[in-house]
């Protein structure tokens, strides 16, 4: 399959990018879908933080677990929970 060339751009754009130094194009050429990129990126970061539904930390303190967990010692007999953690019998 041959393939078929690009189209030149204007005659404007094609005069100013040969106008400018080979290394200046080629940092352009690199600069450019970088800076995108991060930008794109950083939009999207934000979009999925927005998104997420996170609750408030005050509302931590009313959180009441569905299984309540049991430490077992040696003896495999169940350990009651330390007043410490806040759980109530």
């Amino acid at each position: 399959m041959a393939r078929r060339p690009l189209p030149a751009p204007p005659a404007s754009l094609r005069g100013r990018w040969r106008r400018l130094s080979r290394r200046r194009r080629r940092l352009i050429a690199i600069v450019l879908p970088l800076t995108v990129a991060l930008l794109l990126g950083g939009l999207a970061g934000v979009s999925v933080g927005a998104l997420i539904q996170m609750p408030r930390v005050e509302s931590l303190a009313d959180f009441q677990p569905a299984l309540i967990t049991q430490l077992f010692d040696a003896a495999a007999s169940a350990s009651p929970p330390s007043p410490a953690s806040g759980a109530s019998c």
